[in-house]
């Protein structure tokens, strides 16, 4: 049987979920993809999440604190450095981060509805300057994204891209991605790159998730609805 078919086999999903887990400190489960071309693909587990949340405290938290998530063990924050990992037919395996950027939030950020036949030129970064003066915010998230996903592929030998890759035309999320070709590597081979790919999306995470929650961010967004402001007066 050859590397890519052994790779195929649900025990070998659920090695990659462990993995996940480990790096993550949150739980990754299995489940046979619906999505054609792809064989098997690990996620987040969130409703195991939640129903330890309600088993423990009564209650969810959506938000929770630092304190929450040592208490349960599980980095819920970090989790959105890797929503899920597909292993396609091809033998390509890919990893995608939960959104980093929605432009359904640049309505409220920019006060600009962004129209759907325009979205595909936010994927090509010669076309921001086009947007910039519109939609600043969304601009500069953008480049914050593309800047932190080269310099994690620069750092660590793994490409991360900032992609909206797999999703429709009109798709407006955007996230960090990497991905491998393992149709020719044996098991162990293979997890130690599903290892190595995990650290690089979570390196990504890291770097752009202190910018999004910082001081900077908010005195973009505060900048920019006040010259909106000023401007319909």
């Amino acid at each position: 049987m050859s590397g890519h078919q052994n790779l195929k086999k649900h025990e070998t999903a659920k090695k990659v979920a462990t993995i996940a887990s480990q790096v993550i400190g949150f739980p990754y489960a299995t489940r046979r993809s619906t999505e054609e071309g792809t064989v098997w693909e690990i996620f987040a587990n969130s409703r195991l999440y939640h129903r330890i949340l309600r088993k423990k405290y009564g209650r969810d938290y959506y938000f929770p604190t630092k304190k929450v998530q040592r208490e349960i063990g599980m980095n819920f924050d970090l989790s959105n450095s890797l929503g899920q990992v597909k292993y396609k037919e091809n033998g390509f395996i890919q990893f995608e981060s939960d959104i980093m950027l929605d432009l359904a939030w640049s309505i409220e950020n920019d006060d600009f509805n962004m129209p759907n036949k325009s979205i595909q030129e936010l994927d090509n970064p010669k076309n921001w300057p086009k947007w910039s003066r519109k939609m600043p915010v969304t601009i500069t998230m953008l480049q914050k994204c593309h800047e932190v996903a080269k310099g994690v592929s620069e750092k660590s030998g793994i490409e991360i891209v900032v992609s909206r890759d797999g999703y429709s035309k009109v798709d407006d999320e955007f996230g960090f991605e990497t991905s491998f070709d393992a149709s020719g590597m044996a098991q162990g081979q293979f997890l130690k790159e599903v290892e190595r790919h995990c650290k690089a999306m979570v390196k990504a995470y890291k770097k752009y998730e202190p910018w999004l929650t910082g001081a900077e961010y908010w005195k973009l967004i505060h900048e920019t609805k006040h010259a909106k402001k000023s401007l319909k007066k």
